[in-house]
């Protein structure tokens, strides 16, 4: 049994050190930790990624990395959506360098638990809407935080109605990610979404509307990082 991701981290089942970035497939089969548990059974726990970062002062990942060496030959920057999105970049084998975003937790808590909420009718996907709230982050990200207010005044006056209102918070929190994320990356490189389309599909068209091409990976990318790192450290 090989495992990665949260269960290796603080709030998981056994916590592990991270390896420093850059690393390499190699890097992360030398850190692989051997688990003897109650029933007898081994498991092979795989690490996660540290990286001294100029704005944070650490980032960190955790199952990202190995998605990535699973899809390792594809591409050369790599997106994964979720409640903290990484932007990964790779170079000559090895990733050499990430940023997180902490777009799904934040959609979801503005979503959820503030004023903005008050006015949304749906969830469903409002094509429109969303484009709206992507272009208006692109055209000025640092704006977030002002931004988001217009999630109220224009349910208020009509300017959106209830039903398109999530889709424009949505649309605002993911443009300004994509926004920030492309300041120091080539808009015409190689693009890779690890995840479906139906979890990618918005940051496919976001990407789409900031000028980037972007393709889908492999679903599986992560059970074939773990087999990658599992037979470099011999243990498959």
């Amino acid at each position: 049994v090989l495992a990665s991701g949260m269960i290796t981290s603080r709030q998981g089942w056994i916590e592990l050190p991270y390896v420093e970035c850059p690393a390499s497939v190699s890097d992360l089969a030398r850190a692989i930790h051997l688990h003897n548990a109650s029933t007898g059974r081994k498991i092979h726990f795989v690490t996660g990624l540290h990286l001294a970062s100029s704005t944070l002062g650490h980032d960190v990942m955790r199952s990202e990395e190995t998605q990535v060496f699973g899809a390792f030959d594809q591409a050369a920057h790599f997106i994964t959506p979720g409640t903290h999105s990484k932007w990964i970049d790779v170079e000559a084998g090895r990733i050499t360098n990430f940023q997180t975003y902490v777009t799904g937790e934040a959609f979801a808590a503005f979503r959820q638990h503030t004023i903005l909420s008050r006015l949304m009718t749906s969830d469903a996907h409002d094509d429109i809407a969303f484009t709206r709230g992507v272009v208006k982050s692109l055209a000025d990200p640092q704006g977030l935080l002002h931004a988001l207010f217009s999630v109220r005044s224009l349910g208020l006056f009509d300017d959106i109605q209830g039903e398109g209102l999530s889709s424009y918070l949505s649309g605002l929190v993911i443009g300004a990610e994509v926004a920030h994320a492309l300041l120091s990356r080539r808009k015409r490189a190689d693009y890779m979404i690890l995840a479906s389309p139906n979890i990618g599909c918005r940051y496919k068209q976001a990407l789409g509307i900031a000028g980037v091409e972007a393709r889908y990976g492999d679903p599986l990318a992560i059970v074939k990082g773990l087999g990658k790192i599992g037979k470099e450290a011999g243990v498959i």
